[in-house]
C-alpha cells in the first residue's frame, strides 16, 4: 500500500513534485507534462557551466516528448530568476552528485525560487541524485544535509535491492526511500501520491517509526 501524502511532508504549493531514480524515460516525462496546468516553458537545469551540455541534451530529449518550448538554465544566471517564475515545468537532470546540487542551490539561492515556481504551479520533476539533493540527508555524501524538501527522508536513487542505508542506522528517525532506475514517486498538490513505473519504490523506516 502507498502511505499517504502525510508521510512523505513535501513543501506546499500548487505543483506536481516527482522524484525519479534515474533519468525519466518517455513514458514518465510525458506523464509529467500532463500535469502541467498553467502556460509556461520547459526549463531544465544546469548546476553549473560545465553541466551545460548534459542539460542541452537533456532539453533536447525531453522537449518532443514534453510538447513544450524549453531553455537551459545555469543557476546562477541573471535571468534564471525570471525563467523559473515563467516555467511550466522544470527538470533537475541527473548531472551532479546530490551534494554539489544542495550546494549550489544554497549558494546560488535558487532553491527558494524553485520552491516559489512549485509554490506557483509548476511540475518539478527530479532525476537521479537530483532527487537524493532534495531530501534531509543525503547517505552518499557522509550524511551532508540535502535541501530538505522532502521531511525526514533520506533518497537513494539508482535503487536496487539489498544497498545499505546508513543514515537509517545513524540516524532513526530518518526513513530511506529507495528509488529503482525506471521507477519514480509523483507527490500532488492535494495529497495525491502516484508510483509510476516499475519496480516500485521502496521504503525503509528508521527505529524510531517502529516505536
Amino acid at each position: 500500500m502507498t502511505p499517504p501524502q502525510s508521510f512523505f511532508m513535501r513543501p506546499q504549493g500548487r505543483g506536481w513534485l516527482i522524484l525519479c531514480g534515474g533519468p525519466a524515460d518517455d513514458a514518465i516525462a510525458a506523464r509529467a507534462a500532463a500535469l502541467v496546468q498553467q502556460a509556461g516553458q520547459l526549463v531544465v537545469l544546469a548546476p553549473s557551466t560545465k553541466a551545460r551540455e548534459v542539460a542541452e541534451a537533456r532539453l533536447a530529449e525531453c522537449s518532443a516528448v514534453c510538447g513544450l518550448p524549453g531553455e537551459t538554465v545555469i543557476l546562477g544566471s541573471p535571468r534564471g530568476e525570471e525563467f523559473l517564475g515563467e516555467a511550466a515545468m522544470i527538470i533537475l537532470p541527473d548531472t551532479v552528485s546530490a551534494g554539489e546540487w544542495a550546494k549550489t542551490f544554497e549558494e546560488s539561492g535558487f532553491g527558494e525560487g524553485l520552491l516559489l515556481a512549485l509554490e506557483d504551479g509548476a511540475v518539478v520533476l527530479a532525476e537521479g541524485r537530483s532527487s537524493e539533493a532534495l531530501g534531509e540527508v543525503i547517505e552518499a555524501e557522509d550524511l551532508g544535509a540535502g535541501c530538505g524538501w522532502l521531511r525526514r527522508a533520506v533518497v537513494q536513487s539508482h535503487y536496487e535491492a539489498g544497498m545499505a542505508c546508513l543514515a537509517i542506522l545513524k540516524r532513526p528517525t530518518l526513513y530511506r526511500l529507495g528509488l529503482g532506475e525506471h521507477a519514480a514517486l509523483a507527490l500532488g498538490p492535494q495529497g495525491q501520491v502516484e508510483v509510476w513505473g516499475e519496480p516500485a519504490p521502496t521504503l525503509t523506516l528508521g527505529a524510531e517509526w517502529t516505536r
